[in-house]
């Protein structure tokens, strides 16, 4: 399923909730909205295609910045937060997509295969590199990690509220979307009980 079809197009602003622009070191950081590094940066906001102008992600331009030097679980450029998430040349800041604890994330993902050695492996390399890379909803679990959107793992994140758990655990398949409305909904009723 295409990413633009489950990303929350520009949700994040109406909520009213005032994003303090700057790097969070820990979850911990970005659960406050307390950046602790802070300072001069520019943001280029990374789109899903030329025909669909959803945001997945960003990568961010340093000129000067205040505070711990590091490692950073996240970003933040004033209007959206970024989760500092992925591997080898996937590494970037990749937009959440709703507001609270956990919220999900889009992740484009981009497989490059070259078995073995020779003209197979340079043929097999230059056929992968032609697929188009592929989108994974992601979310944010308890412990500030993000996860791949899987059944088993969405169940664990909604024990804490169990009528969520229970309607969610009815069906044995949920679409991306029908996914992305339970971790919303579970997102706005932690945010109810604060």
């Amino acid at each position: 399923m295409p990413a633009f079809v489950f990303c929350q197009q520009d949700s994040l602003p109406k909520s009213g909730i005032q994003l303090k622009p700057g790097f969070y070191k820990t979850y911990e950081e970005f659960l406050n909205n307390d950046p602790s590094i802070t300072g001069s940066f520019t943001t280029t906001l990374l789109r899903v295609s030329k025909k669909d102008s959803t945001v997945y992600a960003a990568k961010f331009k340093i000129d000067e910045l205040d505070g711990p030097k590091g490692k950073v679980w996240g970003g933040c450029d004033g209007t959206y937060a970024y989760i500092n998430f992925g591997v080898m040349q996937n590494q970037r800041f990749y937009r959440l997509q709703c507001y609270g604890p956990n919220p999900y994330f889009i992740y484009k993902e981009k497989t490059l295969m070259s078995p073995g050695g020779g003209l197979i492996a340079a043929m097999m390399l230059a056929t992968s590199a032609a697929i188009p890379p592929s989108f994974e909803l992601f979310f944010v679990n308890a412990e500030g990690k993000g996860r791949v959107g899987k059944k088993k793992l969405l169940s664990a994140l909604f024990k804490d509220d169990p009528a969520l758990e229970k309607e969610y655990e009815s069906k044995k398949y949920w679409s991306d979307k029908e996914e992305v409305d339970f971790i919303i909904r579970y997102n706005n009723n932690k945010l109810l009980k604060k």
